[in-house]
């Protein structure tokens, strides 16, 4: 096994506040959690958000990592910010600079949900006040499980089309972030909490929607504003809290955590699923069965369709390197990131990033009890920590540079139609070209830059074995295409 380097930071409790959870009434047997922290970064900065408005700036370097500044109401930010909820950044590689923060202020008389965006990697930040944003169903709040809030962000390559969701529901933007609209608000009789969302294209999604046992997948073509359910009731994934959903290596690929099994650490809690045919069908079994920590807040970071990193609060961290069909352990759980809670009815929230494609970087919340408070000598109640784990010492995890990629096409084999995938937007000059089993070019096609999907059209060509070859600026991209009528 491989032991990663780790840096570690407690950040100064002064400095992120005072701010105390009321925990909310729960069903029986689970514990308290709380929402995870806000962070995302890039070229080495790395923003945390807190409840109490402020955005602290870290850097990270191969000798660790630590805070440098902050952004606070009435300096960097508008002063009426209240708190940062998420934070994101579209697309590291061709808008390295935008960040978005999911913020909320008071308007005389509530809070509201607003839009905290740069341009410039945090040097200054613009808010905005969207009649969406601000809808009466969306409340934010800290309570777990009441929350009728906002969440996480969900962002294609463009970085144009983004949704925002959570236990509310969902907004989008079709313009960068310029404006919002609803697309789904929560229902308290259907129970619809959008647990996970992810999107292919503008319009064909599949989202989790509802608390298990009611949660189902469901999908939709229109951007987010119908669904339909994608799978039939009595499937055994639709019985599963979905922790993640992605769409990476042409398919959708779930996450998923089995909450009967909280209260029971021999048994098998979490799973990894894929679809292949855009959310209607699931594999029939686990992928990667995974039985260390149980906590519904696991995350995976994916550093290309192939590698990924799935990251529990106790640092431990399990690796793979083919899609998800096999996993290994990467990481033991790790003494810097704080101790899980134990038999104290501790509220705790954690969110993790791979910064730079080299380190992990983790921020973790815990909220004790008040008649806690005095007997571990706390004079708050909240706690806020970062850990940084550098992936670069693990010389057996493969790294594909992102400028070398695949692509993939559905589905397989293709009959009149066939979607090319990329896994980086399009440079200039993009070129398609579909060679014939013997090299014979079959079909050439000028791309428009910017493209991370393409649509092509097989009818006229004759079954058999193919190769698509897409040349551009940045180098190129291959991927076979299999024909069959």
């Amino acid at each position: 096994m491989i032991t990663l380097l780790r840096h570690t930071l407690a950040v100064a409790l002064a400095l992120v506040g005072t701010s105390t959870v009321v925990l909310a009434q729960r069903p029986p047997g689970d514990p308290a959690y709380k929402l995870g922290p806000a962070i995302a970064g890039n070229n080495g900065r790395v923003f945390v958000g807190t409840l109490r408005g402020t955005i602290l700036y870290a850097t990270s370097t191969s000798s660790g990592i630590s805070v440098t500044d902050s952004a606070t109401p009435g300096g960097l930010l508008p002063a009426e910010t209240q708190a940062i909820w998420a934070l994101s950044m579209p697309n590291r590689t061709t808008q390295p600079q935008l960040v978005f923060a999911l913020a909320s202020y008071n308007d005389g008389a509530n809070s509201r949900y607003g839009m905290l965006r740069s341009t410039d990697l945090g040097t200054s930040w613009t808010l905005t006040k969207d009649a969406a944003l601000a809808d009466d169903r969306f409340r934010p709040t800290n309570d777990f499980w009441g929350s009728t809030g906002l969440t996480e962000f969900t962002w294609l390559e463009n970085a144009q089309h983004g949704w925002v969701f959570g236990p509310g529901g969902i907004i989008a933007t079709t313009d960068g972030g310029a404006t919002w609209g609803v697309r789904l608000a929560r229902n308290e009789t259907e129970r619809n909490n959008v647990q996970a969302l992810s999107f292919r294209d503008a319009n064909n999604g599949v989202a989790a929607i509802g608390w298990s046992p009611e949660e189902r997948f469901r999908v939709t073509s229109d951007g987010g504003v119908t669904w339909r359910s994608a799978i039939s009731p009595s499937s055994p994934i639709g019985a599963l809290r979905v922790n993640q959903m992605d769409w990476i290596g042409n398919q959708f690929r779930a996450f998923v955590f089995d909450r009967t099994a909280l209260s029971d650490r021999g048994k098998i809690t979490t799973y990894f699923y894929r679809s292949t045919d855009f959310g209607d069908f699931w594999d029939g079994k686990p992928k990667g069965t995974i039985t260390v920590e149980q906590t519904p807040h696991t995350e995976i970071l994916w550093h290309n369709a192939r590698t990924g990193f799935m990251v529990m609060r106790s640092g431990y961290i399990a690796a793979t390197q083919d899609g998800g069909a096999t996993w290994a352990s990467l990481q033991a759980a790790d003494s810097a990131a704080y101790p899980m809670p134990i038999n104290m009815q501790a509220g705790f929230g954690y969110t993790s990033i791979l910064l730079d494609g080299r380190y992990i970087v983790q921020a973790a919340t815990i909220d004790l009890p008040a008649h806690l408070v005095d007997s571990v000598m706390v004079p708050f109640r909240r706690l806020d920590t970062l850990v940084q784990w550098d992936l670069g010492t693990a010389s057996n995890v493969r790294f594909e540079p992102r400028a070398i990629s695949v692509a993939t096409i559905a589905p397989t084999p293709a009959h009149s139609f066939a979607r090319l995938v990329l896994e980086r937007p399009l440079a200039a000059g993009a070129r398609m070209t579909v060679l014939d089993a013997t090299g014979a070019v079959r079909r050439v096609e000028a791309l428009e830059a910017g493209a991370t999907g393409v649509d092509i059209d097989v009818a006229a060509l004759a079954t058999g074995v193919y190769r698509v070859v897409v040349d551009d600026a940045a180098g190129r991209i291959s991927a076979p295409l299999v024909l069959a009528r």
